[in-house]
């Protein structure tokens, strides 16, 4: 039997738990810790509030008292794990990436217009990807809402295939492990791909950047 490692907590109704079922050992475990930065007592003047992550809507929604306040904004987020929870607290995006910071980065551009001014949520150590590739024809600015850091002294098993989630949890897994030695490697998107090559591997990077995708490129594998 083939063993997989992802770099995420997976919930028990996961296509990737299910895809594995009878048909590989999957560990599942984050690699990072989250919590919030609060936020300053204003948000500067801005057009949109861009979100590049799940965590980014929820450290932020979490701090704002009366999201009546937010109507007054338009809303873009990376993808659709984002618009999950942007949903749970009764807010509609006007903008949904596909959750590659590439193509999300042009299509957010169509949808923007050159004098409207962009707040980006982020996490302390992000890459800020979007951001960078578009801050030449908008106006950007960015706060930080959450840290996210590496743990330390974990027990991460060398698998067959190797699935990351962020650049973030590549690093701390190079930490622990020093390299990564699976055959097959996956990430989630673009920049964590990027991140992967920066380290000398080379990564497969689903259509979308969504557990379902990566459990249809995973089938495949498990198949073999």
């Amino acid at each position: 039997m083939k063993s997989v490692f992802i770099s995420r907590a997976l919930k028990s109704t996961s296509a990737i738990r299910k895809v594995c079922k009878n048909k590989a050992a999957l560990y599942s475990m984050s690699l990072l810790t989250f919590s919030p930065i609060s936020l300053p007592r204003q948000l500067p003047e801005c057009d949109w509030l861009f979100f590049y992550s799940q965590k980014g809507v929820q450290f932020f929604l979490d701090q704002i008292a009366d999201l009546n306040i937010l109507s007054q904004y338009k809303i873009g987020i990376i993808g659709r794990r984002s618009l999950e929870v942007l949903s749970k607290y009764g807010l509609k995006a006007d903008f949904v990436g596909n959750g590659h910071p590439i193509e999300t980065a042009y299509l957010f551009l169509n949808e923007t217009k050159a004098h409207e001014k962009i707040l980006f949520f982020r996490a302390n150590q992000s890459r800020q990807s979007i951001q960078k590739m578009i801050q030449n024809q908008r106006d950007c600015l960015d706060i930080p809402v959450y840290q996210n850091t590496k743990k330390t002294g974990l027990a991460i098993p060398k698998t067959d295939i190797s699935i990351f989630m962020s650049p973030l949890n590549v690093s701390c897994y190079i930490d622990h492990l020093k390299k990564i030695e699976s055959p097959i490697i996956i990430a989630i998107g673009n920049t964590t791909a990027d991140c992967l090559k920066e380290y000398g591997y080379t990564a497969i990077v689903p259509a979308m950047a969504s557990e379902e995708s990566i459990a249809e490129v995973l089938g495949e594998y498990l198949r073999s």
